[in-house]
C-alpha cells in the first residue's frame, strides 16, 4: 500500500509540473531626505543569450507630486564598481549600458518603459537602479512606487540561476522520497527482528523527513514563483529554515556518536545527550538563516546564505568538525576494543567529509558568475545533506561494523542506551 501511495504521488507530481512561468519586481522606495530617492537599486534579473525584455513603470506616494525618473541598466561586471561610486557621479551614470526614461503625472503610474538586453556569448545578470540624478529639483518627494517585468530571450520570465531548479527540486522530492520509502520498509523489519525502533534511527528519519519537507516547500516556492514572479515567499523562508535543520539533525547524530552514543556502557549517553548537542546548535543555525531571510532580496545576494551569514555559517560548521573530531579522539583513547578503535577511524573520516563538504562547497561557488552559485550551492548542499542521510541508514540498518560494536546489537533496547559491553580503560 505504501509503495502504491508513493507511486500516485511521484506520479501527481509530475503531471503538476508547470507550463507557465512569470517574474515581477514590485517595491517602495521612501526617504525623509529627497537626495537619498536620486538613485537606489531596485531589483536584479539574470538573462540567458538571446535579446531578453523589460518593462518598467513608477509613481510618487505623494498624490499631488510628479516624478521624472530614469531606469540604468549595469551590466554584472560594472555593478559592483557602480554601486561603490558616489551617487550621480559622471563615472557611475557612464557605467550605465542603457537607460529608460520614466516620467509620472501626480499621483499616477508612468507608462510602461520597454527596453531590451541582448548577449551573445554567455548568461548575465543585470542589475537595475532608479536615478533621478537629472530632475533632481523636479523630484522632491519622500517615496515612489516601482514595478519591473522581466522576460528572457526563450520567452521565459524565470531568472537564468533558476532557471533549471524546478526539475532538480522535482528529482531530489523524487529521490527522497524513494529513500523514506525503503529506509521506512527496512525500519519494520528491524523493529520485527528486535522488537523496537531505537532513538538513533527516529533521529535520522527526522532528518530525513525534514530534508524532504524542505524540497516540497521549495518546490511549491518556485510554482508560486512562476506562476506570479514572487521572489520572496514564506514557502522559500520555511523551505530554508528546516533543510537547515535536517542539517543540524545530521551534525547532533555525528557529534553524539563520537561522544559515545550507542557506543558506550554508560547509563547518562541518552536523550539528555542528543539535547545538550541539538539545541544550542539549532539556535545557531536558526538564528543565521532567519536572519538571511529577514535581510531580504538586495544587490549582493545570489543565494539564501550570502555575505556575513554564509560565513558565519562556515564557521559554526568549522567549530563543529573541530568539536567532533576532539569528541571521537576522547572516544578513542578510552576504548580498548581493536574494532571499535577501527570503526571510529571510518566513521570520523566520513564525518569529517560531511562537516567540510559546506565550508568547501561554499568557498567554492565564491569563484563562479554569480548567476552560478545559487544553482551550485543548493544542488550540492541538497546532494550532500541526501548522500549523508544514506550512508547513516546504511550505517545504523546493516549488520556491519557498527551494529556489531554499539547498542543495536543487544538482545533488548533498553531505554538507557546502555549494554554495549563496550571495555574501557581502568579509572573511566
Amino acid at each position: 500500500m505504501q509503495a502504491l501511495n508513493a507511486k500516485r504521488f511521484l506520479v501527481l507530481l509530475l503531471l503538476w509540473l508547470p507550463s507557465v512561468q512569470g517574474r515581477f519586481e514590485a517595491g517602495t522606495l521612501s526617504s525623509a531626505a529627497d537626495e537619498d530617492l536620486r538613485w537606489q537599486y531596485v531589483g536584479k534579473f539574470g538573462y540567458g543569450i538571446g535579446k531578453g525584455t523589460y518593462q518598467a513603470r513608477v509613481r510618487a506616494r505623494d498624490p499631488e507630486t510628479s516624478l521624472r525618473f530614469k531606469l540604468d541598466l549595469y551590466l554584472d561586471e560594472d555593478w559592483p564598481l557602480a554601486a561603490a561610486l558616489p551617487q550621480c557621479s559622471p563615472e557611475q551614470v557612464n557605467l550605465a549600458r542603457t537607460s529608460r526614461d520614466l516620467v509620472a503625472a501626480r499621483g499616477q503610474w508612468s507608462s510602461w518603459a520597454d527596453g531590451e538586453v541582448e548577449q551573445h556569448q554567455r548568461a548575465h545578470i543585470w542589475y537595475f537602479a532608479l536615478s533621478g540624478c537629472a530632475a533632481v529639483g523636479r523630484n522632491a518627494t519622500s517615496g515612489l512606487d516601482y514595478e519591473i517585468r522581466y522576460l528572457n530571450p526563450d520567452s521565459s520570465e524565470l531568472s537564468v540561476e533558476l532557471r533549471y531548479m524546478p526539475c532538480a527540486t522535482l528529482l531530489a522530492v523524487l529521490c527522497l522520497t524513494a529513500f523514506l520509502v525503503q529506509f521506512a520498509q527496512r525500519c519494520r523489519r528491524f523493529h520485527s527482528s528486535l522488537g523496537t525502533v531505537p532513538p538513533v534511527l527516529r533521529a535520522l528519519a527526522s532528518a530525513a523527513l525534514l530534508q524532504w519537507a524542505a524540497e516540497v516547500l521549495h518546490l511549491l516556492h518556485l510554482r508560486w514563483y512562476e506562476q506570479q514572479g514572487v521572489g520572496e515567499s514564506f514557502l522559500e523562508a520555511a523551505s530554508g529554515m528546516l533543510f537547515m535543520m535536517s542539517q543540524v539533525a545530521s551534525c547532533t547524530l555525528l557529534i553524539a556518536i563520537a561522544k559515545g552514543y550507542t557506543l558506550l556502557n554508560t547509563g547518562d549517553m541518552g536523550l539528555n545527550c542528543l539535547r545538550r548537542v541539538a539545541v544550542p546548535v539549532a539556535l545557531v543555525h536558526a538564528g543565521l538563516v532567519g536572519h538571511g531571510s529577514w535581510q531580504g532580496d538586495h544587490s549582493d545576494k545570489h543565494h539564501e546564505n550570502e555575505g556575513a551569514v554564509g560565513w558565519m555559517i562556515v564557521l559554526v560548521r568549522l567549530l563543529l568538525f573541530a568539536w567532533f573530531v576532539m569528541c571521537a579522539r576522547e572516544l578513542h583513547q578510552q576504548c580498548r576494543s581493536f574494532r571499535l578503535q577501527g570503526f571510529l577511524d571510518r566513521f570520523v573520516l566520513a564525518g569529517s567529509a560531511y562537516f567540510l563538504a559546506f565550508p568547501l562547497l561554499y568557498c567554492i561557488v565564491q569563484a563562479f558568475a554569480p548567476y552560478l552559485q545559487h544553482p551550485l550551492l543548493h544542488i550540492g548542499t541538497a546532494s550532500m545533506q541526501t548522500c549523508a542521510s544514506v550512508w547513516l541508514a546504511e550505517l545504523f540498518l546493516s549488520r556491519g561494523d557498527y551494529f556489531e560494536v554499539s547498542t543495536l546489537s543487544s538482545p533488548l533496547l533498553p531505554s538507557s542506551f546502555g549494554g554495549a559491553g563496550v571495555s574501557l580503560k581502568k579509572g573511566q
